[in-house]
């Protein structure tokens, strides 16, 4: 039986405007995001093609659209988006049928000055 593949997404740059006071949230910053999703891979495991993979470019594509796109207060309102989008994108998009998402987002100027 397949049960499905966990597909990992990592060091996502996207930017977006995030921050709790108007003034941070003026101009873009640059965050990094880790995604995992679990998707039913049992087509491209048989066929080895890649029309039937998940299309990571498109994905990776339609997450830092929609981070442009948004102004947020906090990172963790920002990931609930994301992951509301990466869940409407198993209707729309080829080979993306996730049950599981998972989504991390950090803002770059953390990541350089922790143990990350």
């Amino acid at each position: 039986m397949h049960e499905g593949v966990h597909l990992f997404v990592r060091d996502l740059r996207l930017a977006a405007c995030v921050g709790a006071s108007a003034q941070e949230r003026e101009k873009p910053q640059q965050l990094v995001a880790q995604l995992n999703l679990i998707t039913d891979t049992i087509a491209a495991c048989h066929s080895d093609v890649l029309a039937d993979t998940v299309d990571y470019a498109a994905l990776t594509h339609h997450l830092a659209q929609e981070a442009g796109k948004k102004q947020t207060r906090l990172l963790e309102a920002l990931a609930e988006q994301l992951v509301r989008l990466v869940r409407a994108l198993n209707e729309s998009m080829r080979n993306l049928t996730s049950n599981y998402v998972e989504l991390s987002l950090v803002d770059s100027d953390t990541v350089r000055f922790s143990n990350y």
